[in-house]
């Protein structure tokens, strides 16, 4: 389904990602009235958002079908997604502008996008976060991170048809409440989930039509109902980190480790949502976050031949752990 420009709804509030988001878009999440980490307003231009007196600030060209970032001199961010949609992040993090470049956003885009450039405002306003799908279990969640490709969506919906519920798919914020033992708390994400055909056709049942992710894209995205996804917030358990087989390992053999914390540590860092952002603050700041997190949470690496049918194999074995 596309929406026009002229048929968004303006001004609703949302919570989403531990946000209170203020957007001009509307967007399939809770109303914005519980506490939050921080507040973010979305707003919509009509007219170009980087002006062509600042394209000297371009070390080459952009092409339409590329993912282009920019940290201009005022310390705000340009972001552009191919031909979908371009935006400029504030300073501080605190307003988001958007302009769609084809004059219309596809819903099932409309999620993708905006995690991608709230992960900025959320660095912006010292928020770091994992690159991670997330579901709740029995009141908890756990946590799957992994490159792209890995199989964590498909290992989430596999839980999802065995009737576990989803808190986030792909940006995780996490909330640190400090302690004696200190206690992680996971927010929720967008009620949808990413899925290939194949994925989508085995696991999907119940879900709804799914609608492509991008344009050119193989990926689906299915909106969630409220029995399928989990809002609010739920403590972290476990992060299990999806990772190849280990040859010479049994073919049906889910082996699951336990990472040391520095290996723990520096798994977690490789696995956070934007690695685009650099400086050296932000550095110092992602190292502390994720050796405080590694302390706290076990970070297990879990490893399993790919394959629909061995996934009850993969559920079970990830039950069993949990238990232990």
């Amino acid at each position: 389904m596309v929406m026009p420009l002229n048929e968004r709804a303006p001004g609703k509030v949302y919570q989403v990602y531990g946000l209170r988001l203020r957007s001009a878009w509307s967007l399939t999440c809770p109303p914005g009235n519980g506490d939050c980490l921080a507040r973010v307003e979305l707003r919509e231009s009509r007219s170009r958002l980087l002006q062509k007196t600042a394209w000297h600030l371009h070390t080459q060209p952009i092409e339409p079908e590329d993912w282009f970032h920019r940290r201009l001199p005022d310390g705000s961010d340009y972001l552009r997604w191919g031909r979908l949609a371009e935006f400029h992040v504030s300073p501080a993090g605190s307003r988001i502008t958007a302009r769609p470049l084809n004059g219309r956003v596809q819903l099932s885009a409309r999620a993708f996008l905006l995690s991608q450039a709230l992960s900025f405002a959320l660095l912006k306003q010292g928020f770091e976060t994992l690159h991670a799908t997330v579901i709740e279990l029995a009141g908890e969640a756990i946590a799957f991170v992994g490159d792209c490709g890995h199989g964590k969506s498909t290992l989430a919906a596999a839980f999802l048809h065995a009737g576990a519920r989803l808190l986030t798919d792909d940006l995780l914020v996490l909330e640190i409440h400090r302690g004696a033992q200190p206690l992680i708390r996971a927010h929720s994400g967008f009620p949808r989930i990413k899925l290939f055909p194949d994925s989508a056709k085995a696991l999907a049942k119940g879900l709804g039509a799914g609608q492509p992710l991008m344009p050119g894209s193989d990926k689906l995205a299915f909106p969630l109902s409220e029995r399928a996804h989990a809002s609010g917030t739920s403590p972290l358990k476990a992060i299990y980190v999806l990772a190849t087989l280990v040859r010479g390992e049994p073919r049906r053999h889910v082996a699951i480790r336990r990472l040391s914390q520095q290996r723990a540590c520096l798994t977690l860092i490789a696995n956070t949502f934007n690695p685009v952002i650099t400086e050296p603050s932000r550095l110092a700041r992602q190292f502390e976050w994720a050796a405080k997190l590694a302390r706290a949470i076990p970070v297990k690496s879990l490893s399993y031949p790919r394959g629909l049918p061995l996934l009850p194999d993969v559920l079970a074995a990830i039950h069993a752990d949990l238990a232990r």
